[in-house]
Protein backbone atom coordinates (compact mmCIF):
# COMPACT_ATOMS: atom_id res chain seq x y z
CA UNK A 1 0.00 0.00 0.00
CA UNK A 2 2.94 2.22 0.91
CA UNK A 3 4.11 1.79 -2.31
CA UNK A 4 1.31 2.19 -4.05
CA UNK A 5 0.41 5.82 -2.59
CA UNK A 6 4.33 6.94 -3.06
CA UNK A 7 3.47 6.62 -6.79
CA UNK A 8 0.40 8.22 -6.54
CA UNK A 9 -1.52 5.57 -7.83
CA UNK A 10 -4.98 6.49 -6.12
CA UNK A 11 -7.57 4.41 -8.21
CA UNK A 12 -4.87 1.24 -7.40
CA UNK A 13 -4.88 2.31 -3.77
CA UNK A 14 -8.54 2.64 -3.40
CA UNK A 15 -9.38 -0.94 -4.90
CA UNK A 16 -7.07 -2.55 -2.07
CA UNK A 17 -8.47 -0.12 0.98
CA UNK A 18 -10.85 -2.86 1.81
CA UNK A 19 -8.79 -5.64 1.80
CA UNK A 20 -6.75 -3.45 4.15
CA UNK A 21 -10.00 -2.90 6.00
CA UNK A 22 -11.26 -6.85 6.39
CA UNK A 23 -7.35 -7.92 6.80
CA UNK A 24 -6.74 -5.32 10.14
CA UNK A 25 -10.23 -6.08 11.34
CA UNK A 26 -9.94 -9.67 11.15
CA UNK A 27 -6.07 -9.61 12.63
CA UNK A 28 -7.83 -6.89 15.73
CA UNK A 29 -10.61 -9.71 16.42
CA UNK A 30 -8.65 -13.20 16.64
CA UNK A 31 -5.80 -11.07 19.05
CA UNK A 32 -2.88 -10.04 17.22
CA UNK A 33 -3.32 -6.45 16.77
CA UNK A 34 -5.24 -4.35 19.15
CA UNK A 35 -8.55 -2.78 17.90
CA UNK A 36 -7.28 0.76 18.45
CA UNK A 37 -3.97 -0.10 16.56
CA UNK A 38 -6.11 -1.37 13.68
CA UNK A 39 -8.04 1.56 13.92
CA UNK A 40 -4.83 3.82 13.59
CA UNK A 41 -3.82 1.82 10.76
CA UNK A 42 -7.19 2.11 8.56
CA UNK A 43 -7.20 5.67 9.50
CA UNK A 44 -3.92 6.34 8.16
CA UNK A 45 -4.38 4.63 4.77
CA UNK A 46 -7.30 6.44 4.54
CA UNK A 47 -6.57 9.63 5.09
CA UNK A 48 -3.37 9.19 2.69
CA UNK A 49 -5.39 8.03 -0.28
CA UNK A 50 -7.30 10.76 0.37
CA UNK A 51 -4.60 13.48 0.08
CA UNK A 52 -4.00 12.44 -3.08
CA UNK A 53 -6.27 14.14 -4.70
Amino acid sequence: MDKLIEEENKGKAEELLPELMRVTDRAASKGPLHENKAGRIKSKYARRIDELG
